[in-house]
């Protein structure tokens, strides 16, 4: 699997957009955390393509972890970009996604804005776990 994993690395470093988007869906195959770092590094390719499917997978891992790396794409120049981040960052629900929603909440994109401030309040209308 490591060896996979380092094979399908190398290849995002590729001068074709095609080929980097194939190492993708074959780092989206593998279903475990080790592909965080390189999926990651695919959000700071110089393809809109391959970033916007490089966050969809991170996006499909779906826990705490990948908030940084998430939270990331919110500095990228495509504001389809940075709207999928907000909407991947709300469907995460962690409380950790407060800040860089919060953050979104001045991006120079109306779309980006109304998005963050939706997912927000629908945070903030879940109810709270206590402990008993």
């Amino acid at each position: 699997m490591d060896e996979q994993i380092e094979i399908l690395t190398r290849d995002l470093r590729d001068n074709d957009d095609q080929v980097r988007l194939r190492a993708l869906e074959g780092l989206g195959q593998i279903s475990d955390g080790s592909t965080i770092a390189p999926l990651s590094q695919a959000l700071k390719d110089n393809s809109d393509q391959v970033r916007m499917k490089a966050l969809e997978l991170l996006g499909e891992i779906n826990n705490s972890s990948v908030v940084e790396p998430i939270s990331e794409a919110l500095s990228d120049n495509s504001d389809k970009i940075r709207l999928r981040a907000v909407e991947l960052l709300g469907a995460i629900g962690d409380p950790s996604v407060v800040k860089p929603l919060n953050r979104a909440l001045s991006d120079n994109s109306e779309q980006v804005r109304l998005k963050a401030t939706e997912k927000l309040s629908k945070l903030k209308s879940r109810p709270k776990v206590t402990a008993h």
